[in-house]
């Protein structure tokens, strides 16, 4: 995380990005403190820009997920982990739950969790609302009677045939993102960010993206291709590209890898605390409070130390642990929580339950 800042700077504060390029430049184009010196090239997803002397930048969480035109998770994130490269001591990168729940995904996106026989027994995810909880099971249900043009043909399947026909990776991917992570339409976005990075128009890519999002409620003819079929074949970008670009997103080397590791969850400049969401939760003040620790610690600055102390702790332990220890019994993290033994059966468990958005 390197040295601690310097509080006699100045302060330039930008949060809740979440992936839109558009609006990270207008950001870039105001600030006094920032210098956008060149776009993203061909093959170089990240801007360059540089950050005047004398300032700090503070980056205050979700840096992904929902986009702005066309879809820009890989430029901001990639953009602001080479600030931080540039600038370690005067960038800092509060992780928001948009940033820390990308985790998951080496876990449960997994072969296991994919198994046929598995679907059924995976629920939806346990903080949301029980009367908006969507299982895995569901959404490709749903998914089916879209794509066949008749609910009534898809609530027949049965769930081998569910399994067969439509539990795939990128179906997969789309409900992870929608029913668990509030991203609905990513998986879209996604497509048109990689076929821009490629060298496509962005009127193009945008025109793509919008009539693909617009045609799913309209696609109940069975001899209709699926909307992000027509995508798949307007961008040149194939759905296991898609999923490609977000598994490989938290392998070694990805953006959101990066991110995940130049970033901490609390700073503190002068007087001034720094984190994504408040210290208040319908438990009580969160301020003092280190999960797995007992008691609380009294002074902020402590506090936010071994905040970020734990968090390293729990990113160390999700490197060295990605996936969960026994693949043929691991459960989904959408299980209930009171299950036992969670922390044993992946690495940064506590961590990826700590950055979810309680009801």
């Amino acid at each position: 995380m390197g040295s601690p800042p310097e509080p006699h700077d100045k302060i330039s504060y930008v949060t809740d990005i979440e992936g839109n390029w558009e609006f990270f430049v207008r950001f870039i184009d105001l600030s006094e403190a920032l210098s956008l010196i060149a776009l993203p090239a061909h093959g170089s997803p990240a801007a360059q820009v540089d950050l005047q002397d004398g300032w700090q930048l503070v980056v205050g969480g979700d840096c992904c997920d929902k986009g702005g035109a066309v879809g820009g998770s890989i430029r901001v994130v990639s953009t602001l982990v080479e600030l931080k490269r540039r600038y370690p001591t005067r960038v800092t990168l509060i992780l928001g739950n948009r940033d820390v729940n990308k985790m998951r995904m080496t876990s449960e996106l997994s072969e296991g969790q994919l198994a046929h026989e598995r679907l059924s027994t995976i629920p939806g995810p346990y903080w949301v609302p029980e009367s908006k909880r969507v299982a895995p099971c569901a959404f490709l249900r749903a998914t089916a009677a879209q794509q066949l043009g008749r609910a009534g043909l898809a609530a027949s399947l049965s769930v081998a045939e569910l399994a067969s026909g439509y539990n795939t990776l990128p179906n997969r991917l789309r409900w992870m993102l929608k029913e668990t992570m509030g991203a609905d339409g990513e998986f879209e976005r996604r497509r048109a960010e990689i076929a821009l990075l490629r060298g496509s128009d962005a009127e193009h890519a945008l025109a793509v993206r919008k009539a693909a999002e617009s045609s799913e409620s309209e696609a109940r003819d069975g001899r209709r291709p699926r909307p992000s079929s027509r995508a798949e074949a307007a961008l040149g970008v194939t759905d296991a590209e898609v999923c490609e670009s977000f598994v490989s997103s938290v392998a070694p080397g990805g953006f959101m890898r990066g991110l995940l590791d130049a970033g901490q969850l609390a700073c503190i400049i002068g007087s001034t605390l720094f984190l994504h969401g408040g210290v208040q939760s319908r438990g009580g003040c969160a301020l003092g409070r280190v999960p797995g620790r007992e008691g609380e610690v009294q002074s902020p600055r402590e506090w936010a130390d071994a905040l970020n102390a734990w968090y390293a702790e729990q990113r160390a332990d999700w490197h060295a642990r990605p996936g969960w220890e026994d693949e043929s019994s691991g459960p989904s993290f959408a299980a209930d929580k009171t299950a036992q033994g969670w922390a044993s059966l992946r690495g940064g468990h506590a961590l990826m339950d700590y950055a979810r958005v309680p009801p």
